[in-house]
């Protein structure tokens, strides 16, 4: 296997240019600048961690900053000037964070808080990211980082780990799926155990399933879920930081218990989904009503799911956001009214959608929007569902309005797709962060292009009569629910159809009135149906 994923690396060079311009500065940074330490230099240093400890940012702020101006040449100083550019950015002064970023750059790049430098860069850049050529650019800054600090000079860096991660992360958004295996495979088998060893080799699990190379995307999975590391949820990790070098005795950390409930949830997928038909066997052997003990529901009409396995249900007769836990079990409720559909954001946070409004029933948000080039202060009425974006933004669809509306904030919106003439019914984003429309005019599951103009078709309706609702999972396999036909149609990543579930579900459940769809993070099947005072879940 090892030699598989080491040949997808040498298919995949880096760009001339970028080598060439790596190269030259890395010959400037042959060895880690020699500073001499002033005990002055030092007691600024300890006054500005009391400080920060006390939650006095400004004042830490100030003293670094003395610090840095007494003694420029301490070897204190290049820790303070990247505790300076971070302060600085978190006090939301982002052009002195720049500012303070290619100082640390330019004057001590020969040291890991330069290379922790360049990955604050990138994290900048990302944020104020809004198309693809951003985030190339982006991503060519986290290149650089490996090129400029090799493991030769600077053999424990966190922050090159990161930079391969994270460029990795953005080569499968960008669509570059072996460009990304080609990164993550020397992050993983060059670089020193960190806590980015974890989420690395997650990343590549799920990057190999994707290739439909079961075999190695398993592996890399389950030695993550195998991995003895102590850390748990919540739980500080004796890792290197990002600044500074670990020394080599150092007990690491290697991942989180995230990293693996999140491995174990793919493996379950990839199992349902690949490992079980290619077998013979049926991908569901079970129909469950939930929630199986506590409250019932009465009129269950949407449903949504979370990255860490929680489930949202919409009950419209209770009325009810109720929130379950990945066994069914009910954790919390709020009361909510006339609801079009629910959404689970990346983070795990709870979304239902009013004709008026969003709402953020467990957070005790409401977000509304206004109507874009209306010329006043209209309000958007008229919402079916929403999604938010990889940048911070929110995809809306709504009646009236034939495109999707893309909102940076309440007051900035703007109309996309309209001159298509489709008719969009929901909206999604999976877990790359690119958004999927479900066009009932024209029957056709799209995904808008990070350009935010272009449109690739994923799926094109097969007689579809209503289709309602849509869910994607990790593998990007498609659910799409037909509401008048009472089906859910699954397709895989190519847009080809699988398999139909519905109206009979087996266990004496049959689909009346489907509202609405989801997959959880192990496969599972969720559907909302109004005739049912449950969840039907097919495990």
């Amino acid at each position: 296997m090892r030699r598989h994923l080491r040949a997808a690396r040498c298919r995949s060079a880096e760009r001339l240019g970028e080598i060439v311009c790596a190269l030259v500065l890395a010959a400037l940074l042959s060895a880690p600048i020699a500073m001499a330490q002033d005990p002055a230099a030092q007691r600024l240093f300890d006054e500005s961690d009391r400080l920060l400890a006390g939650d006095q940012q400004e004042q830490a702020l100030d003293t670094l900053r003395l610090l840095l101006r007494q003694f420029p040449n301490d070897e204190l100083s290049p820790r303070a000037l990247l505790r300076v550019a971070r302060l600085e950015r978190s006090l939301g002064d982002v052009s002195s964070a720049r500012a303070s970023l290619e100082r640390l750059i330019g004057e001590y790049g020969r040291t890991p808080q330069a290379a922790s430098a360049f990955v604050d860069k990138a994290e900048m850049q990302l944020e104020a990211a809004r198309g693809s050529a951003d985030l190339e650019a982006v991503r060519t800054t986290y290149r650089r980082i490996p090129l400029l600090y090799g493991a030769d000079v600077y053999p424990r860096l966190a922050a090159r780990s990161q930079a391969r991660l994270e460029s990795a992360r953005l080569g499968l958004l960008l669509g570059d799926l072996e460009g990304a295996i080609a990164e993550l495979v020397p992050a993983l088998e060059d670089e020193p155990a960190s806590l980015a060893t974890g989420r690395i080799r997650l990343l590549l699990g799920q990057a190999l399933l994707l290739q439909g190379r079961l075999e190695q995307g398993l592996d890399e999975l389950q030695r993550l879920v195998d991995d003895p590391s102590p850390v748990g949820d919540g739980a500080a990790a004796p890792q290197a930081s990002a600044s500074d070098l670990a020394a080599a005795d150092t007990p690491i950390a290697t991942s989180t218990a995230d990293d693996r409930r999140h491995a174990a949830r793919l493996i379950s997928l990839a199992h349902r989904h690949m490992v079980r038909p290619r077998s013979g066997a049926a991908r569901f052997a079970r129909v469950l009503r939930w929630p199986s003990a506590g409250p019932t529901l009465r009129e269950p009409i949407a449903v949504a799911t979370s990255p860490n396995g929680e489930i949202l249900v919409v009950d419209d007769e209770l009325p009810a956001a109720v929130l379950l836990d990945a066994a069914g079990s009910p954790m919390r409720s709020a009361t909510v009214e006339d609801v079009e559909s629910a959404g689970m954001t990346s983070d795990g946070t709870a979304v239902v959608v009013t004709d008026r409004e969003l709402i953020l029933p467990f957070e005790g948000q409401r977000l509304n929007f206004l109507q874009p080039r209306s010329g006043r202060e209209a309000p958007l009425r008229g919402m079916r569902a929403a999604a938010r974006g990889p940048f911070g933004d929110w995809f809306v669809v709504a009646r009236g309005w034939r495109g999707v509306l893309d909102y940076k904030s309440r007051r900035e919106g703007q109309e996309l797709l309209s001159s298509t003439r489709p008719e969009f019914v929901d909206v999604e984003r999976d877990e790359l962060g690119r958004i999927y429309l479900l066009d009932a005019e024209n029957e056709r599951l799209v995904r808008l292009g990070i350009d935010r103009r272009s449109v690739d078709p994923v799926v094109l309706g097969q007689n579809w009569r209503r289709p309602a609702a849509f869910a994607l999972d990790a593998l990007g396999q498609v659910y799409v629910l037909d509401a008048r036909q009472r089906t859910v149609t699954l397709y895989d990543r190519r847009g080809r159809q699988i398999e139909v579930f519905g109206p009979n579900l087996g266990d004496g459940i049959e689909l009346r009135k489907p509202r609405d769809v989801a997959v959880d993070a192990s496969g599972r099947l969720l559907i909302a149906d109004a005739s049912t005072p449950f969840l039907i879940v097919l495990d």
